[in-house]
């Protein structure tokens, strides 16, 4: 997957060719220039703004670090905080920050493992909040997810979407749900509802 935080024009590359995380600036756009590459820790999917990049790697769990000063091949980022122990811990897939930038929702890919929601106000201190799923099968798989105001988009493998109110993250809610696959196999996997995205303006 990518990721482009336009506040600073550079582009992360999470998986690929490498498995760890590459770093593009994109200050001339038809000209990336590589400026950071790492193998470890492997890195699935990425949050990034003003250059704090919340890496979802995996069974590393979520890492977060500061690029503000990659600037260059050989600069190094600086890691603000990490949580690789929290309840339903598995394959950390995804996860997206709110607008306060004090909530993180976090999917980890694995079957039947429940969504986290964390306070990460103080990066030096994350807490899980809560967890919660769909609530319709014990091997149910969030694959994505994207917070807008006070609601989470959760794109289910086989239970489609699931949209839930955050607005009290120690009580998440699901208000509305749209399914996409007839599959009720739920041992196999890829199938269903892969992403979502809210933002259009209708």
């Amino acid at each position: 997957n990518i990721y482009i935080d336009t506040t600073s024009a550079k582009m992360y590359s999470c998986g690929y060719p490498n498995s760890g995380l590459q770093v593009y600036s994109l200050n001339s756009p038809e000209n990336p220039i590589l400026i950071y590459s790492s193998t470890s820790p492997s890195v699935h999917d990425a949050y990034i703004i003003n250059d704090i990049a919340y890496l979802n790697c995996g069974g590393n769990g979520l890492i977060i670090k500061n690029f503000a000063m990659v600037n260059t091949i050989g600069d190094q980022p600086t890691q603000l905080g990490s949580l690789t122990s929290y309840p339903y811990a598995g394959y950390n897939h995804s996860g997206w920050l709110n607008e306060d930038q004090t909530i993180y929702a976090m999917f980890d890919e694995n079957f039947g493992y429940d969504v986290k929601i964390l306070d990460v106000s103080n990066l030096t201190d994350i807490s899980v909040l809560s967890t919660f799923n769909s609530g319709v099968d014990e091997q149910s798989i969030a694959h994505n997810g994207i917070i807008k105001g006070d609601l989470l988009f959760i794109s289910y493998l086989h239970d489609g979407l699931r949209v839930f109110d955050i607005s009290d993250p120690y009580n998440p809610i699901q208000i509305w749900q749209y399914d996409t696959c007839s599959s009720t196999n739920y041992t196999t996997a890829g199938v269903g509802a892969w992403g979502v995205y809210p933002n259009l303006p209708s």
